[in-house]
C-alpha cells in the first residue's frame, strides 16, 4: 500500500474521531483504521501523532512469512456486495482456493504479489522487488 494513501486514512480517521490501531518497534510502525488492512510505515516517515492511537500488540504476527502461502492471481472477476463495496476475487495460483477483497484496498498498493493460504487467511501484501510483506488485507467471506 502507498504510505501516502495509509497516512491520508490514518488523518482522516483521527479528525473524525476514530480508532487507530497501532504497534511499533524500533524500525516501523503496523497501522491499522478499519478492521479490513494493516499496513507497514517507517518510523522516520509517520507524519501523524503515535499518542493519539490505540496501542494494539497482535499485528507483528501477521507480518512474518509462511510456508503454507500460495501465490494468488488477480482476477477479472468483481462483485457488489452490501454498502456498495466492489469486491475482486483472487485465486490461489494452483487453483485449489479463492479469495475475496476489497477492490479499494487493491487499488491502494502499488508493484506487489498478493499470497494467502487459505480463503479466509489474511492476504499478505509483499513488495514485487524486495519480497517484504508490505501489508495484509483481510478477506471478505461472500455468498454463492
Amino acid at each position: 500500500m502507498v504510505a501516502k494513501s495509509i497516512q491520508k486514512k490514518v488523518f482522516e480517521t483521527l479528525l473524525t474521531n476514530g480508532r487507530v490501531m497501532i504497534e511499533k518497534n524500533d524500525k516501523e510502525v503496523i497501522v491499522a483504521t478499519d478492521g479490513t488492512w494493516a499496513a507497514k510505515i517507517p518510523l522516520k516517515n509517520v507524519c501523524f501523532s503515535l499518542e493519539k492511537c490505540t496501542e494494539y500488540d497482535k499485528f507483528g504476527s501477521l507480518f512474518v512469512n509462511d510456508d503454507k502461502e500460495k501465490l494468488l492471481k488477480v482476477t477479472s472477476d468483481l462483485k457488489k456486495v452490501e454498502g456498495g463495496r466492489i469486491l475482486v476475487k483472487l485465486v490461489s495460483q494452483s487453483n485449489d482456493f479463492e479469495v475475496w477483497v476489497q477492490k479499494r484496498l487493491l487499488d491502494l498498493c502499488g508493484d506487489i504479489n498478493l499470497y494467502g493460504e487459505s480463503p479466509l487467511s489474511p492476504v499478505k501484501v509483499r513488495n514485487y522487488a524486495t519480497g517484504e510483506i508490505e501489508s495484509i488485507i483481510l478477506p471478505v467471506r461472500t455468498k454463492p
